[in-house]
C-alpha cells in the first residue's frame, strides 16, 4: 500500500467528478453515549407516552467496534479510526472463523449491492487489549446494520444474522400487558413491575440477570452462543427498546432460533481453535497467517492529524460538498484517514475525544440529518454503477431507546482500569502527575461521584480497590509495566482469585523484589509510607519507599524521597519484619563494613544504634554474608540501591499541614482550565474575602512591562499571608509550569522560607454552550470597561479565544486527576445563589483539604542555570559604593536586581555540586568592577569553589540605559575596559532556575 500525498487527498475532495455530489456513507455505526441512563426512569416515561408499546431488551457486550461492508466484490473492514492494521487483522480472522469460506463472497456482494454495513462488537482473548472481561473465545456480535447512514430495524438485523450464520444479540420481550399465561412463573403482573425488578439488579452479573429475565420475560432470540459462553459473567449492561411489533412478526423472529441452534457446535469449535492460535501468537509461539483473498486490499492511504490540514478538509467538505456535519466538528479533536482503491477515494472520520459527542448532541442533536456517529466511513467519489434500491422495511417501530450499564462492568473499567494511571503512572507520565495508593483511591472516589454509585456498593468496591492497590504496590516493576501497557485483566483476575480464597496476605510476595533496608542517622526524623510508620533499623516491604515529612536537610525540597546514609538490599526477602531487623543489626555490626561504606564517622555513629549480639558474619566483595545466606549488597544512597534492585522512583507524598525544617506553610489558591468569562475572578475574590487571604490579580498589571511587578506583588503576598489567591489565567500544563517554576520553585525567597501547597478549582466540563456564555460575558464586560481584555474587538479574537479554549480542554482531564483539586459545575451559572454556593464550597475546600498539590522542586525539570539571587536586592547605598569612580549613578542602571550566574546548562558534575547547595546562603566578595559606555560588570569571588568545568569567572553584567543588554557580558570579560577594585561583600541564596516548560 502506497502513501497518498496531502494534495492528492484534497483533489479527491474537490475532484470535478464529485462537484456538487454529496458525500455518501460507505459504513456507519450508532452514535456514542446516546440515550445512556442510570436507571429505568426513561423507560417508564416512554411507556407512559406509548401505552400500547412493549419492551425488547438486549445485552451490551464489551469489545471493539468492527465495521464490515462490501467493495469491489470483497469484504472491506474498518475499526472506528483505521483499517488494515494489527487490530483489524485480528478482527478479520474472527470474521473468517465465523463466516464459512463458501459464504464470504456472497456476504460481500450482498452488502455492496444493497449499500449495507454491518456493525460488530469484536472481542478477543489476545492481541486486542482488555475490556470488561477476558472472553472465553474470540467472537463477533452483530449489533446493528446500516443502509447508508440509516439503521435497519431490529427484525432485519436478526434475519441477516440468520442468513449468514452470524451471532446476534440475546433478546427478551416484555409485552404491554401481562397475563397469567404469559408470566405463569412470575410474581410480577405488569411490565412496570418487571422493569422495576430489573432496575434493582444493577449489581448483577450475567447469570443472575439471565435467570431473572428468563423467569419474568419471554426469550425471543436465543443466539447460537450466549454471553456466558462468549464473554463470561461480567456483563456491560442492557439496551432497552420501547417498540411496537405485530405478534406474528415476533413469532417469526422466535422461529429463527432453530437456525441459530443448527450452527452452534461447528461455530464454537472454530472459535475455540482460533482462540488457541491467537494466544500462542501473543506469547510469540506462532506467526500470524497471511491475509485471506476475500478481504479488500487498499492501494493507498494517508492519515491526517495536523489541525490545520484537518480544518481545511472539513471546511471543503462542508462548503463544496454540502455536508453540514463537518462544519460543526472541532478540527483539533478530529482525525481523518484517506483510502484509495482503483479510481475511488474514501475517508474514515475519527472523533478523538468523548467530550466531542456530548458537546455535539447538546448543541446540534440530529438536526438537519447531521448525525455524529461513533464510526464513519465516507465515499468521496461515487461508484460507476448504482447500488440496489431494494427497500428494507421494518415491522418494528422503535419509540425510544435506553442504554443501562451494570456496576460490575463499570467498576472494573471506569472504577479500576481508568484509575490505574493514578496508581502506577503511564509510559508517558506527566511531570506533575502524582501516583500511588492515595491518588488511586481518590480517583476511585471520583468514579463513585461521576456514576452515582449507591453507598452499599461503594463500600464493597472501595474495600476491594484498597486491597488491589496495596497488592499492586507490592509487585515488581515488570508487573507494574504490564498494567501501564493496559493489560490489567489477567493480573486483576488473579488478585480476585487469591482475595476470594483468603490468601491475599500470603500471596503478597508472589512477585518478589529485594527488600530495601534503610538505616536513618537523623535522630529527629520519623520516616513514613502512607499510614505505616517505620523507625530506625526497620525495613521496607517489597515495593515500599521511605518518605520524609520534611525536606532533606539543605536541599530545600518541598517534598522528597529521603536519601539515607546506609542502604542494604536483601536478595531473599525475610519472612517478617522481626527477621529483617535482626538481619539489619547483623549486617551493620562489624567494623569490617567500614571498607564498603567508606564513611568512618558515620559508621561509628551507626554502631551506637545496634546491639552486641553475635551473628555468623562475613564481608565479601559482592556484599555481606550472614549465616551463610545470599550476599547482601550495601549502598550509601537510596537511589543507588533502587537502581540495583530495579525499583522505580516513587513520587513524594503530599505535605498536608505540616511544617518543614521550621518553614511555615503557605497555601496558594488558583483556577485551572477556566477560559476568561467563566466568572473565576468573582469566585476567587469571594474566596479571598471569606478566608481573609491575600490576592493578586493579573487584571491589575496590564502589559509586558508590568510582569515583574505582578511577580513581585505575588511573592510579597506569599511572604505575608498564609493563604494567597492567584487570579491569573492558567489554561494548561504550560501555564501551571510557569506558576510552579517561575513564581515559586525558581524563587529563593519562597523556597527557603516556606513549604508551599496548592489548591486548584477546576470546571467539570467545557461544553460549547459554556464557551459561548464566556465569550458573551467578555464582550459585555469590555463594553462596560471600555477596554479589550483579550482583544475582543480585534478580528483575531475568535481565533485567539478558540485556541485558549482548546488548550483548556486538552489539559482538563489531566487537571481533574491532580491532588488538591476541587471540581465544580457552578462556574457558568448566572444565578447569584450558585456563585455564592461555589464561594462557600471553595473556601471550605481550601481550609479543609488534606491532600493539597505539592511539587518536588527537583523532580522532572531541567536546569537552565544555577545562580546566586541577591535577596533582598542591593540598596541604593550599596550600588553607589559599587558605582563610585565609574562616572555612573544608580539612575543610569537598567535594573537594580543582581543575579550571579554560576553554571549555565550544567553538566551532571556541576548539577550535583550545586544541587547539594541549593537555597544555601552564599557570600560573594566583589573583587572589582569594569565598565564601558554599554554596561558594567562586577567580578566576584564566591564562598564556594566553582567546579573546574565552569570556565567563566562569576560575574554580574548590568546594562546601562541606552546601552547593551546583559548579553554584553562576554565582551566585558574579553575586552580591554577600565577596571577598579572594590572592597565589598554581598550575599544571596544559591538558586536553581529551570526551563519553564
Amino acid at each position: 500500500m502506497t502513501d497518498l500525498t496531502y494534495s492528492e487527498c484534497l483533489s479527491a475532495v474537490t475532484s470535478p467528478q464529485t462537484h456538487h455530489h454529496p458525500v455518501t456513507t460507505l459504513a456507519s455505526f450508532l452514535p456514542k453515549f446516546e440515550n445512556d441512563a442510570e436507571d429505568m426512569k426513561k423507560v417508564h416515561n416512554l411507556l407512559q407516552n406509548h401505552p400500547t408499546s412493549g419492551v425488547l431488551l438486549t445485552l451490551k457486550h464489551s469489545g471493539s467496534l468492527l465495521l464490515v461492508t462490501g467493495l469491489a466484490g470483497k469484504l472491506a473492514t474498518f475499526s472506528k479510526n483505521s483499517t488494515a492494521n494489527d487490530y483489524t487483522a485480528v478482527m478479520d480472522r474472527i470474521l473468517s472463523a465465523t463466516v464459512l469460506p463458501e459464504h464470504r463472497l456472497d456476504l460481500a456482494h450482498y452488502l455492496e449491492e444493497h449499500n449495507l454495513s454491518l456493525s460488530f462488537e469484536a472481542v478477543s482473548p489476545a492481541l486486542m487489549g482488555d475490556h470488561g472481561d477476558r472472553p472465553n473465545v474470540p467472537y463477533l456480535l452483530l449489533t446493528s446494520v446500516h443502509k447508508g447512514d440509516s439503521p435497519l430495524g431490529l427484525d432485519q438485523v436478526i434475519e441477516i444474522a440468520a442468513r449468514f450464520s452470524l451471532i446476534p444479540n440475546e433478546m427478551w420481550w416484555i409485552g404491554p400487558t401481562s397475563s397469567s399465561e404469559e408470566y405463569n412463573t412470575s410474581e410480577y403482573n405488569t411490565r412496570t413491575e418487571v422493569l422495576n425488578g430489573l432496575s434493582k439488579k444493577r449489581n448483577a452479573e450475567y447469570t443472575e440477570a439471565r435467570e431473572y429475565l428468563d423467569k419474568h420475560a419471554q426469550l425471543v432470540v436465543a443466539p447460537p452462543l450466549r454471553h456466558g459462553e462468549l464473554q463470561g459473567e461480567i456483563l456491560e449492561g442492557f439496551v432497552v427498546f420501547v417498540v411496537e411489533i405485530p405478534p406474528d412478526k415476533l413469532e417469526n423472529i422466535f422461529h429463527l432460533n432453530k437456525k441459530f441452534a443448527s450452527y452452534r457446535e461447528p461455530l464454537l469449535e472454530r472459535l475455540v481453535e482460533l482462540g488457541a492460535q491467537l494466544l500462542k501468537e501473543e506469547a510469540g509461539g506462532l506467526d500470524p497467517p497471511k491475509r485471506l483473498p476475500e478481504f479488500l486490499e487498499w492501494e493507498g492511504e494517508r492519515g491526517i492529524t495536523k489541525e490545520s490540514e484537518v480544518a481545511e478538509v472539513l471546511t471543503i467538505l462542508a462548503t463544496e460538498r454540502d455536508a453540514v456535519m463537518f462544519s460543526r466538528l472541532p478540527p483539533e479533536d478530529i482525525s481523518v484517514r484517506f483510502l484509495k482503491h482503483g479510481t475511488r477515494y474514501f475517508m474514515i472520520l475519527h472523533v478523538k475525544k468523548d467530550e466531542v459527542f456530548a458537546n455535539y448532541y447538546e448543541k446540534w442533536g440530529g438536526e438537519g440529518g447531521a448525525r455524529l456517529n461513533r464510526g464513519h466511513v465516507f465515499s468521496l467519489i461515487p461508484p460507476s454503477t448504482s447500488t440496489s434500491f431494494t427497500s428494507f422495511t421494518s415491522q418494528i417501530t422503535i419509540r425510544g431507546t435506553v442504554k443501562w450499564k451494570l456496576l460490575p462492568y463499570i467498576s472494573r473499567t471506569f472504577g479500576n482500569r481508568n484509575c490505574l494511571k493514578a496508581l502506577v503512572g503511564s509510559k508517558n507520565k506527566s511531570k506533575i502527575a502524582l501516583t500511588g495508593y492515595n491518588p488511586f483511591m481518590k480517583a476511585v472516589e471520583r468514579f463513585f461521584t461521576n456514576w452515582r454509585v449507591d453507598a452499599a456498593y461503594c463500600k464493597l468496591h472501595r474495600e476491594k480497590m484498597s486491597d488491589w492497590a496495596r497488592f499492586v504496590m507490592g509487585q515488581n516493576s515488570a508487573y507494574k509495566d504490564m498494567l501501564r501497557d493496559g493489560s490489567y485483566l489477567t493480573p486483576f483476575r488473579e488478585f480476585e482469585k487469591v482475595r476470594r480464597e483468603g490468601t491475599l496476605g500470603e500471596q503478597q510476595n508472589i512477585y518478589p523484589e529485594p527488600v530495601i533496608i534503610v538505616i536513618d542517622l537523623e535522630p529527629e526524623i520519623t520516616l513514613t509510607d502512607g499510614e505505616i510508620e517505620l523507625n530506625k533499623g526497620e525495613c521496607l516491604e517489597p515495593g515500599q519507599t521511605y518518605r520524609t515529612n520534611r525536606p532533606t536537610p539543605g536541599m530545600g525540597k518541598l517534598m522528597s524521597v529521603y536519601e539515607p546514609k546506609f542502604v542494604l538490599v536483601v536478595p531473599d526477602p525475610p519472612a517478617n519484619a522481626k527477621r529483617a531487623k535482626a538481619t539489619t543489626k547483623a549486617c551493620l555490626k562489624k567494623q569490617r563494613l567500614e571498607a564498603i561504606v567508606d564513611d568512618t564517622e558515620g559508621f561509628t555513629r551507626l554502631k551506637l544504634l545496634i546491639d552486641d549480639d553475635d551473628e555468623d558474619f562475613e564481608v565479601r566483595e559482592e556484599g555481606v554474608v550472614v549465616n551463610g545466606g545470599e550476599p547482601i549488597k550495601v549502598f550509601s544512597t537510596l537511589s543507588d540501591a533502587k537502581e540495583y534492585a530495579e525499583l522505580k522512583e516513587v513520587d513524594g507524598d503530599d505535605v498536608g499541614g505540616k511544617n518543614f525544617d521550621g518553614r511555615q506553610v503557605r497555601r496558594i489558591v488558583a483556577t485551572l482550565c477556566c477560559p476568561p468569562g467563566t466568572g473565576k475572578s468573582t469566585i476567587l475574590k469571594g474566596v479571598a474575602s471569606k478566608l481573609n487571604a491575600g490576592m493578586v490579580s493579573s487584571d491589575d498589571f496590564i502589559g509586558e512591562s508590568s510582569r515583574n511587578s505582578f511577580e513581585e506583588a505575588f511573592i510579597k503576598l506569599v511572604e505575608d499571608n498564609k493563604v494567597v489567591v492567584y487570579d491569573k489565567n492558567i489554561p494548561d500544563g504550560d501555564g501551571l509550569a510557569r506558576l510552579l517554576g517561575r513564581h515559586v520553585m525558581g524563587n529563593a525567597r519562597v523556597v527557603k522560607r516556606f513549604a508551599v501547597e496548592y489548591i486548584f478549582i477546576v470546571p467539570r466540563m467545557l461544553t460549547d454552550v459554556d464557551v459561548e456564555v464566556a465569550k458573551t460575558r467578555i464582550a459585555c464586560r469590555d463594553k462596560e470597561d471600555g477596554r479589550a481584555v483579550l482583544g475582543v474587538w480585534l478580528d483575531a479574537f475568535s481565533e485567539i479565544f478558540a485556541d485558549y479554549v482548546r488548550n483548556c480542554r486538552r489539559f482538563l482531564s489531566e487537571a481533574q486527576c491532580m491532588r488538591g483539586v476541587m471540581i465544580t459545575s457552578k462556574f457558568y451559572s448566572g444565578d447569584a445563589g450558585a456563585a455564592s454556593s461555589l464561594i462557600e464550597d471553595a473556601a471550605s475546600f481550601v481550609e479543609n483539604c488534606t491532600e493539597p498539590f505539592v511539587v518536588d522542586t527537583n523532580a522532572g525539570v531541567k536546569t537552565k542555570y544555577w545562580g546566586v539571587e541577591l535577596s533582598p536586592p542591593p540598596s541604593d547605598e550599596v550600588l553607589m559604593k559599587i558605582l563610585e569612580g565609574t562616572g555612573y549613578g544608580v539612575d543610569d542602571l537598567v535594573r537594580k536586581r543582581l543575579h550571579v550566574t554560576l553554571a549555565f546548562a550544567p553538566k551532571l558534575e556541576q548539577e550535583n555540586y550545586w544541587n547539594d547547595r541549593q537555597n544555601v546562603e552564599m557570600k560573594l566578595k566583589v573583587s572589582g568592577v569594569a565598565w564601558d559606555d554599554q554596561a558594567l560588570a562586577l567580578y566576584l569571588n564566591p564562598e564556594f569553589k566553582i567546579p573546574l568545568k565552569e570556565k567563566k569567572t562569576p560575574h554580574v553584567t548590568i546594562a546601562l540605559k541606552g546601552g547593551a543588554s546583559a548579553y554584553h557580558s562576554n565582551v566585558m570579560l574579553a575586552g580591554e575596559h577600565e577596571r577598579m577594585s572594590v572592597d565589598l561583600e554581598i550575599s544571596g541564596f544559591v538558586t536553581r532556575v529551570v526551563n519553564e516548560n
